[in-house]
Parts: structure tokens; sequence; C-alpha cells
């Protein structure tokens, strides 16, 4: 059987089963919710309450000395407990900031809502503040609130406008928060489902009989499993597309960007044709396929969080897909991206001569 043939073959066969309408459906969901409910910029600014426990004229002077640089405050009411409570509300770069005018307001908006609160209870040049906690600041943040507590604000302002700031990268290009979600997205919806996928192809091959018919034709293993691996490749490179073009327009690397998907898909669509070498039954295959997912997972989830870099990670191979994808998307460190799809295309060139000894030793098709 030749390969062309075969893939076209495949690739009409995948276009009716459930999984490339599975396939396609997350991807369209991804994308609405992308376009459409996920703002292009998240609103990161936290939400504060404070009470100045002054007499009347010493607090509106202190009041409009704190927030001199936020402009005019915005008259609000919040609700809390039943009870309407008359704000007035601050928005800087960094907060929003809710002033109240009774302490028992403020300790029932902090208890309820989980946002910290700010008492200001002494007049003079050295203030006195205390806050209202929630019990689960790191220490680093405790801390911080300390040195504030016990030093000079104003000093403080001069010294971090004092301090010097080197850029390790002039004028650094980042992805707009909407984009930022897309390398998790295209990494688990069109690279590491390509095991799901591949391996309940095979498997659902194995239980209607079908790969047993490789015995008595012509074909080989190699040009079957090349061919269905091919398809499933594929289909993740246009799904890859459908959710990253209307998302990031012209602003991607596409090239790098197909080249990953193609590279990291054929990777992972190998360890799903050997697993799939293991199982007759598909529940028992999704079992195991299930948890080589979970784990390859790990890297993209642990991307969203901000700060967070354990070297353990690296050690997954998903982590350089992951990475890989957004390098693309940012287009920079091509040669970052071509080493990793080297790196990702090779171990697929190791898995796949497994998985056709595999099904040789099985007996079946033909080996190839």
């Amino acid at each position: 059987m030749k390969l062309l043939p075969s893939i076209r073959r495949e690739l009409t066969l995948l276009s009716r089963s459930i999984y490339f309408y599975s396939e396609i459906a997350v991807a369209v969901i991804c994308l609405v919710v992308l376009l459409f409910v996920m703002p292009e910029h998240f609103d990161a600014r936290a939400t504060e309450y404070a009470f100045i426990d002054l007499p009347r004229e010493q607090a509106e002077a202190m009041e409009e000395a704190l927030f001199a640089d936020a402009g005019p405050a915005e008259g609000v009411t919040l609700k809390n407990r039943g009870h309407e409570i008359p704000a007035r509300l601050y928005t800087t770069d960094m907060k929003y900031v809710y002033v109240v005018d009774n302490r028992a307001s403020l300790s029932a908006l902090c208890e309820d809502t989980g946002h910290i609160g700010t008492l200001l209870h002494e007049p003079g040049a050295d203030p006195a503040y205390e806050y209202f906690l929630q019990g689960n600041e790191t220490a680093r943040y405790k801390e911080y609130v300390t040195l504030l507590l016990s030093s000079d604000f104003n000093e403080l302002l001069d010294a971090a406008d004092k301090q010097e700031v080197r850029a390790l990268e002039e004028n650094p290009r980042k992805l707009a928060d909407r984009q930022s979600v897309l390398p998790l997205m295209l990494s688990v919806n069109c690279v590491l489902m390509g095991i799901l996928v591949t391996a309940g192809y095979i498997v659902e091959d194995k239980k209607t009989k079908v790969i047993k018919a490789l015995r008595v034709t012509p074909s080989r293993m190699g040009v079957y499993l090349t061919a269905k691996m091919s398809a499933v490749t594929l289909t993740s490179l246009a799904v890859g597309l459908i959710i990253t073009a209307p998302v990031m327009g012209g602003g991607a690397n596409y090239f790098l960007l197909c080249l990953i998907i193609v590279c990291g898909s054929f990777f992972t669509v190998s360890i799903g044709a050997l697993l799939a070498s293991f199982f007759e039954d598909i529940g028992k295959a999704f079992t195991a396929v299930f948890a080589i997912l979970v784990v390859l997972m790990i890297p993209g989830i642990l991307s969203m969080i901000a700060g967070l870099n354990a070297p353990w990670v690296k050690v997954i191979p998903s982590y350089y897909i992951v990475e890989s994808v957004k390098e693309s998307l940012l287009d920079r460190d091509a040669g970052y991206v071509l080493l990793c799809c080297a790196g990702l295309a090779a171990g697929g060139l190791i898995l796949m001569p497994l998985s056709a000894r595999r099904y040789k030793a099985a007996g079946i098709g033909v080996g190839g």
C-alpha cells in the first residue's frame, strides 16, 4: 500500500469519526471563549477597604492627601449582610480602594469578601495603621507590611525612585492576556490530545478487526502507523490554525508554529500508537492514556502561574512544546524552537519503530 493514498484514506475515515468532531468542537469552543468571553486584558488590580478613624475635618484632609494621585472619588454603595454601606471609591493603577465611615463596616467587608482592610487611627506626622488581614498572606507580604509601618513612607518612595533598574531585554514583546492562554490551549488541544485520538483510533481498529486485515494484504505496519499518525497530525495542525489565526492575526510566526505543532504531534501520536499496542479494550487504553496526559499537562498548567519556574518541570517533554509554542507566537528565538522540534521529532522516530515491533510481536499486521 502506498503511503499518500493511505494518508488520504485515513483522513477520510478520521473525518467521519467521533474523535475528529470532538476535536473540532473543542477548538470552536476555545475560539469562542477567547474571542467573546475572555477580555483582551485582565484587570489585575486588587481591592482594598479603608477607614480613617479621625475627626471629620482631619479625616477628610488625610483622605485627600492619601489619594491625591487617584483623582476624584466616586460615591458608591456596597451591600453587605443585608445592609447598604456608603463608600468612596478611589481607583489607582494598582488597586481599587473603598473608603468607609466606620470600623464595623470595614471589619464586616474584610471578613465577608476576603479582601484586605486598612485602619488609620492616629493623627499627626506619624499616623498609626492597623491592617485587617485574612490569615493566608505569605511571610514576605507580612514583612513588607511591617516595613511600611515601621518606616517613613516618603523616605521609602524616595529610595524606590532612586533605585537603579536595568532591563534585561529592551522593549520586550509580551502576549496580551487573551493571547497568553494560547500556549496552553494549543499544547493540550492540538498536540497532547494526539495521544488520545491515536490510541482510540487504533484500539477501535483492533476491536473491529480492521487491523487484522493487514496480515492478508500487501500493507506493512509501518505504512499503516504512518498513515494513522499523519492523519491525526494534519488534523491537529488545522485545528491549531483555526484557534490561533483569529486571536493572533499576523503577529505570530506561523512557520515556527506549524513546525512545532507537527513535530510535537508526531511525538505524542507516537506515544499514543505505542500505548494502543498494549490494549484490546478502549476503556483500559483510555485509563493509561489519561494517566500519561495528566503528567504531560503539568508544564502547561504551571506556565499559567506567574513567577513559577520549577526546574523539575523541564524533565517533562511537553515543557518544550509549551515554551516553543510561546516563542512562536511571540516570533522570537527561532533557534530554540528548531532545537525543540528536532528533539521531539527524534523522540517520535524512536517510538514509532517500537510500536511497529510491538504489533508484529502481537501477530497484528505485517512488520515493516
